[in-house]
């Protein structure tokens, strides 16, 4: 199990990088997606005459792309593997279906996410000098570690409702944007009609964003990591257990309903 858990690592590290290495057009992508959600999210807060800082911009878009990656990519590598005839081999992994998809992902998404929070460093050395933009870039980057860990069950139970649904049908494309609206990472929670700030209660986004915010104002604190982590490990637990046993669930129907 360790070696299979080990090896599927190793993959998913050799894909990304071979993808990123041959593949220019993508690796630019990559690098400009952040700038282009920052920009609009910088348009947005204007319409709404609110002001934000270019260092919390940064952030809430590293957030943002972080937690679309995290709930589109994992779903969105099985439509991939199955559009390729692939997808058949990973029901036979001893990990399981989705646990595989999610495992291949992490490498990916550690990667992708180091050289989106690198890319942001010119910038913030404008507004900060060199050590402290330094140290903003490896507390957001710490923080998008932290935020992956609560959303892993939920991707997974995304994974298979996608696959379930026996089509490539992009309705990710439109559910993603939604959770992001009632994590308030586009809009302040307190704009939002009441009962879809209860939904937000239920959504692992709304506290990574929460933190995000919390991030900007106790940067300086040493005592806030440690109740960042303990948040993270409490919401990993809680929504681990209850999204991972309903995505067992969503495998077995995709099993006994083929792939």
């Amino acid at each position: 199990m360790k070696h299979s858990f080990l090896n599927m690592l190793r993959a998913g590290l050799f894909f990304e990088v071979s993808m990123l290495k041959n593949n220019k057009g993508l690796l630019f992508t990559l690098l400009a997606r952040p700038y282009l959600v920052l920009l609009m999210l910088y348009f947005l807060y204007q319409q709404l005459q609110a002001e934000i800082s270019p260092k919390d911009l940064v952030l809430l878009s590293l957030t943002v792309t972080g937690s679309i990656d995290v709930l589109w990519d994992i779903a969105g590598r099985g439509i991939i593997l199955r559009m390729h005839g692939i997808l058949p081999y990973y029901t036979v992994v001893p990990e399981g279906l989705l646990l595989s998809l999610t495992i291949t992902f992490l490498p990916k998404y550690l990667l992708e996410n180091l050289l989106k929070t690198l890319v942001f460093l010119p910038l913030l050395v404008i507004y900060l000098d060199l050590l402290s933009a330094l140290e903003y870039v490896a507390g957001v980057f710490f923080l998008l570690i932290l935020g992956l860990l609560p959303l892993i069950g939920l991707s997974m139970l995304l994974a298979g409702l996608t696959l379930m649904a026996k089509e490539e049908s992009p309705w990710l494309d439109w559910i993603t944007p939604i959770i992001l609206l009632a994590s308030g990472a586009i809009y302040p929670l307190s704009v939002l009609p009441p009962w879809l700030q209860a939904i937000s209660r239920l959504l692992p986004t709304t506290y990574i964003v929460e933190a995000a915010d919390m991030l900007t104002q106790h940067l300086e604190t040493g005592g806030f990591f440690t109740s960042v982590i303990v948040a993270m490990m409490i919401l990993t637990i809680g929504y681990n257990i209850v999204s991972a046993s309903l995505a067992k669930r969503a495998e077995e129907k995709l099993l006994v309903r083929g792939i």
